[in-house]
């Protein structure tokens, strides 16, 4: 301390350092009051930041299950598909043997039919006409035109 501060110090009365006491003391307690009231605010914080954190966690969980849903999903749409191309091919192959159990079972209910109900045959010799016109006109005569008009005459 400098000689300029003792003889400061020595030159106060008794009323100016319960004074500097006085506003020494409150200045504490103001400080003190703001101490506090800044760790309130800071717990407050703490504990926004940490509803902030469980939420964005939660977020983040709920994010991660419905990506996994989705890949899951188009994994079982994968899957589906296949299995339904399977099906595909697999009742291809059904089919075919069933087509050709059928084709079987149709020559077979063909051959029953052609033994009960014989078919005639196209090949044999038909027998001839038993009578056939001379006259062309006697032809026509049977058959009447129907423009009611004479033979060889044109609709026109």
């Amino acid at each position: 301390m400098g000689t300029v501060a003792k003889t400061k110090l020595k030159r106060m009365d008794r009323f100016e350092l319960l004074e500097l006491i006085y506003n020494m003391r409150k200045a504490n307690l103001e400080l003190t009051e703001r101490l506090e009231a800044a760790e309130k605010k800071i717990e407050e914080l703490k504990t926004e930041a940490d509803q902030r954190v469980e939420a964005v966690r939660a977020e983040y969980v709920q994010r991660i299950d419905e990506l996994r849903m989705q890949g899951s999903a188009k994994e079982m749409q994968k899957r589906l598909l296949e299995i339904e191309e399977r099906m595909m091919a697999f009742q291809r192959i059904m089919g075919k043997d069933e087509a050709d159990e059928s084709q079987e079972k149709t020559a077979i209910e063909e051959d029953e039919q052609a033994e009960c109900f014989p078919l005639p045959d196209f090949n044999a010799p038909q027998p001839a006409p038993t009578a056939i016109p001379d006259d062309p006109q006697a032809e026509e005569a049977d058959f009447p035109l129907e423009s009611g008009g004479e033979p060889g005459e044109s609709r026109e």
